[in-house]
């Protein structure tokens, strides 16, 4: 078990370095996608939301660290994300790319929706108005390359974390 939480907290951290280092000089109009909201759909697709809210919630926590928002917001908004997915899952086909894409899609833009509006409430700096386009082109971004990400996480035995000896 101890392996597979190593390869976990590894996967988190490189996914960091990615988003912080690499989409810099992949980022048309400096839009870059959000690699941490496909960890958050690919867990919750993946497990009941019970075993899901530990891994989000630390995927949440990751971003946080590793952004100059608020802490915990991310965690806070991952968790609900979490749970919205959990409500349609059994409902959608989730293995089909174009599924994948569209809930990447929807849930991208609900969190970035939910992100701009709690910061509104705390600052006058933030507009949603006048940042819907970034978060529809960060959603978009994001959606195209999840179908991907999640046949590379899917590679990964992350179920092994929730098997009982």
């Amino acid at each position: 078990m101890s392996r597979f939480i190593t390869l976990f907290i590894l996967l988190l951290l490189c996914t960091s370095l990615i988003q912080s280092a690499l989409l810099q000089h992949l980022s048309p109009w400096g839009i870059r996608p959000d690699l941490f909201i496909i960890f958050v759909i690919f867990f919750s697709f993946k497990f009941n939301a019970k075993q899901a809210n530990l891994p989000i919630f630390i995927v949440g926590i990751t971003k946080d660290v590793f952004s100059a928002g608020p802490l915990g917001l991310n965690a806070f908004l991952f968790i609900i994300c979490g749970f919205l997915i959990s409500l349609i899952k059994d409902r959608i086909f989730k293995e089909h790319p174009f599924t994948q894409a569209i809930i990447t899609f929807i849930i991208s833009v609900l969190y970035g929706t939910g992100y701009v509006s709690v910061l509104s409430l705390s600052s006058h700096s933030v507009s949603i108005t006048g940042i819907g386009w970034r978060i529809t082109a960060v959603a978009l971004y994001t959606a195209l390359i999840a179908p991907f990400a999640y046949l590379l996480l899917c590679r990964f035995r992350f179920s092994y974390l929730f098997e009982r000896r």
